[in-house]
C-alpha cells in the first residue's frame, strides 16, 4: 500500500478517490480480515498435507473449473487444451490413488506391529 500511496497520492487527492475508502472503511477492514483468514488457512493446510499435495489439488481444481465451464457454460476448448486437462486430471487421480495406497500401507504396518507386540506380550 505504501508504494501505491507514494506514486498515486496526488491523483487520489485530485480526483477525491480517497472518499471511496473513507465511505467504505468496514468493507476494506472486512476484506483485510478475510485475506488474513484465507492466508492462515492456506498455511495450516500446507503444514498438514504438504506443498506438493496443495499444488496437485490446485491443478485439479483448475482443470475441474475448465471442465465445468465446458459442460455447463458452453466454453470452447481446443483439442490440445482438452489433452492437457486430461493429462492433469489423470495425474491428479494417479497421485490420489498412490496417497490412498500409502495411507493403507501405513495403517496395515501399524496394525501388524500392534498385533506382533500384543502376541509377544501374551
Amino acid at each position: 500500500m505504501s508504494g501505491a500511496l507514494v506514486f498515486e497520492y496526488d491523483d487520489m487527492v485530485q480526483q477525491n478517490a480517497y472518499v471511496i475508502f473513507l465511505e467504505n472503511i468496514p468493507l476494506f477492514f472486512a476484506a483485510a480480515v478475510l485475506g488474513l483468514i484465507v492466508n492462515t488457512a492456506g498455511f495450516l493446510v500446507i503444514q498438514t498435507s504438504g506443498a506438493v499435495a496443495i499444488k496437485v489439488l490446485g491443478t485439479a481444481r483448475n482443470a475441474g473449473l475448465i471442465l465445468f465451464c465446458f459442460v455447463f457454460l458452453g466454453e470452447k476448448i481446443t483439442g490440445l487444451e482438452a489433452m492437457g486437462y486430461t493429462i492433469a486430471l489423470s495425474a491428479f487421480s494417479y497421485y490420489s490413488l498412490l496417497q490412498i495406497r500409502k495411507q493403507q500401507q501405513v495403517c496395515l504396518t501399524v496394525f501388524l506391529w500392534a498385533f506382533v507386540c500384543m502376541c509377544v506380550c501374551v
